[in-house]
Parts: structure tokens; sequence; C-alpha cells
């Protein structure tokens, strides 16, 4: 009989043994989803969470088959760019579960190497980042966004007419900006009180918005200041066109609790045209603050309805 000492053999087989445990363990009880697919995206491995998360297996489709079609194509994108560079890459997807919900995911690709040093597969390991990507746009209203009327804010105005700007250069259009206030909106909240002025400028929001051109942008500047930008307009007859429409919908008596005529509400207004009364943001605002300012004069000596006028007071 020959024998031979297997002790660090048993004690090897067993740290592996122990090892594939942890593992094991870790792999079952991971809210990470973790994937294993060929360079082309098909699925050759996936962890139990995927299941667990998401609600169906994936194992018999490719990578592809339930992500959003926009991030398909960032996902094929990755893929050549790891296969190509050999260097890992973050992005993030959505994808759909069972019922149907859209699920934002954080996805870190990595290249699995052959024995030749060539990717021959791709590992993702995935988490759910949806609450994340929510509070971010959460935040991103709150920083864009009026908080009474959801318009754009002055901030986010003056960006969207520095890209209205840059785009009207490179392609050689024109565009309005609009700015209209409402009339004796300070005696709307001095008889009434500020809830009900709440109340007009966030109607006067709703109506502004109804009227506007489909790509057209709506701004509250402050108080009861707003803004409309008109881009790629072919004369002034467009911009007198929504001007006359949406004093037309001022028509009808904006609805006040406890008040059964409600009130009428008028608005003066006006505007600039790019680039025939400035080039640039300073110049646009001037020209029409000032034809603001005597469409107000007009209003002020009876050539135009003013707020409140004819019915409350």
């Amino acid at each position: 009989m020959i024998y031979f000492n297997i002790t660090n053999q048993k004690k090897l087989e067993q740290t592996l043994r122990k090892k594939e445990e942890q593992y094991r363990l870790i792999e079952e009880h991971s809210q990470d989803m973790i994937k294993i697919t060929d360079i082309h995206g098909k699925i050759e491995y996936v962890s139990p969470s995927h299941q667990h998360q998401t609600g169906h297996c994936n194992d018999e489709f490719d990578i592809f088959h339930y992500l959003h079609e926009d991030d398909v194509i960032k996902l094929k994108e990755t893929y050549r760019e790891m296969i190509q560079t050999k260097d890992s890459y973050v992005l993030e997807i959505r994808n759909k579960i069972r019922n149907g919900q859209w699920v934002w995911y954080e996805a870190a690709c990595s290249p699995i190497f052959s024995d030749e040093g060539e990717v021959h597969q791709i590992l993702i390991v995935s988490r759910d980042i949806t609450v994340r990507k929510q509070t971010m746009q959460e935040l991103e209203f709150m920083a864009y966004h009026d908080y009474l009327t959801g318009l754009y804010n002055r901030r986010k105005i003056k960006l969207i007419l520095d890209e209205t700007l840059e785009e009207a250069v490179r392609q050689n259009e024109d565009f309005a900006l609009l700015i209209m206030d409402i009339d004796q909106f300070k005696t709307i909240n001095d008889t009434y009180g500020h809830d009900v002025g709440d109340m007009v400028l966030k109607e006067f929001s709703n109506r502004l918005l109804n009227c506007k051109r489909e790509g057209d942008f709506v701004g509250r500047l402050s108080g009861d200041e707003f803004t409309v930008i008109m881009k790629n307009i072919h004369g002034k007859q467009e911009i007198t066109a929504f001007i006359h429409l949406f004093l037309q919908s001022l028509g009808d008596p904006f609805p006040v609790p406890d008040l059964n005529d409600g009130i009428i509400v008028n608005s003066s207004i006006g505007y600039s045209i790019y680039s025939e009364h400035g080039t640039n943001m300073m110049k646009l605002f001037k020209h029409a603050d000032i034809a603001l300012y005597k469409a107000k004069k007009k209003s002020k000596k009876g050539r135009g309805k003013s707020a409140l006028l004819n019915r409350q007071i």
C-alpha cells in the first residue's frame, strides 16, 4: 500500500467549497442583477435577483429585448466600444419589467477576456436607480420651473433664449420674444386677497399654454410678468395672430370661488423680433419691455379693456 499526504489538497477543497458557498449566498441575496452575455448580447447567465426584480427570467432573449428603444442604441454602441477599447463602462438604461413599468438601472459593463486576451463575454452588474432618477428630476423641475404655475422660470427662459439665439444664427431664422403682464393685477390682490391673485396667475398661465404654438416656450419672469418665445416665425402676422387668440381667450371671466361672475382679466403685451429689434438677449428684452410699457399706457387711456373695471370694482 502506498500512502499520500492529501491534507493540503483537502484544505484547498474545503476553502474552494467555502468560497463557492459564499459566492452563492452573495449571488442569491444580492439586490444587484448580474448578467453575462456574449459579445452580441446573447444572455448566457442571469442571477436569481434578476427574476425577482423584473418578474421575467430573460435568459431566452438577448440583453436588448426589454430595453427602451433609445437605450438599445446606447447599449449596442457601448458593446462596440468595449470590444475595441477593452475598457469598462457605466451607463443608465431603462428596462421594462413584467407589469409594463419602465425602471431605471445603472449598468456597470465590463469585458471578460479569453485566453488570447480578446473580449469574448460581457459582464453587466445593474442596480435599480429609479428613486434616484425621480429625485433628480424633481430637483431639476424645481430649479427650472415656477413653483406656482409650473411654467419655466426666469433662469430656464434665459437658457432657452440662449439656445434659440444660437439656433437662429445657425439656421438663419427669426423668432419673437413676447412679454405680457396682467392689467391691474395689484387691484386684484388688494380687493380679493393673494389667494385669489394666485388663482388668477395660474389661470392666466393655463390660457397662455392653450394658445401657444407647438414648439414655443412659455415662462413666468416674475410676479404677474410672463413671456413667450415664438420660434421660427415668418413675419409679424404670426405674432399678431397669437396675441389676438390669447386676448380672445381672456374674454371669458376667470373663475373665483364665492364669486359667481368671476373676474374679467386683460393683458398688455409687448414683443421684439430677432433680428429686426436686436441680435442679443439684452436688446430683445429691452425692446419688448418698451413695447409693453407703451401698450400699458394705451390701456390706461381707455383704448383697451383693463382688469376688473367692467365687473367687480
